[in-house]
């Protein structure tokens, strides 16, 4: 994980981290959609509660991606 160290942002750089790019956000979106869709046919095919299935999927994801 990477270190904090003390720093500031010019104004731009605020800028660009509080205005989230709409191309982003729409992958963002689309992917927890499928996170969630998921995680519902892994309780229903495990008769697991839905929030376990989905800390369940969230972990895999993150596996995946790393």
């Amino acid at each position: 994980m990477r270190e904090h160290t003390e720093h500031t942002h010019t104004d731009d750089e605020k800028q660009y981290w509080a205005v989230p790019d709409s191309g982003v956000m729409k992958y963002i979106e689309d992917e927890a959609a499928l996170m969630i869709a998921s995680a519902k046919k892994v309780a229903e095919a495990n008769e697991v509660d839905q929030k376990q299935a989905l800390w369940l999927v969230m972990t895999l994801y993150q596996d995946f991606y790393k």
